[in-house]
């Protein structure tokens, strides 16, 4: 019979908890996020025109801040476009920035969401102040 050997259990045990945290953060990294957006009035997202109402948004994560982004209406994807992940204050509210063009259509730019550190920042320009806060 073999003697008890603690010190090798102990690294077995370690190297287990090790390879089920990393499993754990690669799955965390490919599943897609999630958040909820309200648009008060019509606006355009990648070049399909939204009209005003809650909407889900999903984003997976492609190559560094770089994610895919789908927009769902119930469960039909009703646009489709990519974003950049940016850090910003978290908000106690759902919230989502936009453009005007000379003839009033909006269009959105980024999509913050509520208690969370982050918001989408679509198409490849950035912020700008003619932006403007839906409330």
């Amino acid at each position: 019979m073999r003697p008890f050997n603690s010190k090798r259990n102990l690294m077995l045990l370690l190297m287990a908890a090790l390879l089920l945290a990393t499993g754990a953060w690669a799955a965390d990294k490919a599943a897609p996020s999630e958040g909820v957006m309200q648009l008060q009035q019509p606006s355009n997202v990648a070049g399909t025109k939204l009209p005003a109402g809650k909407y889900h948004v999903q984003w997976t994560p492609t190559a560094g801040e770089t994610v895919d982004v789908k927009v769902y209406r119930g469960d039909k994807e009703v646009a489709s476009t990519t974003a950049q992940l940016v850090k910003v204050d978290a908000v106690p509210y759902n919230n989502v920035s936009y453009l005007t063009n000379d003839k009033g259509e909006r269009s959105l730019t980024q999509i913050s969401f509520a208690k969370q550190k982050l918001a989408l920042r679509l198409g490849d320009r950035p912020s700008s102040s003619a932006e403007r806060a839906a409330k």
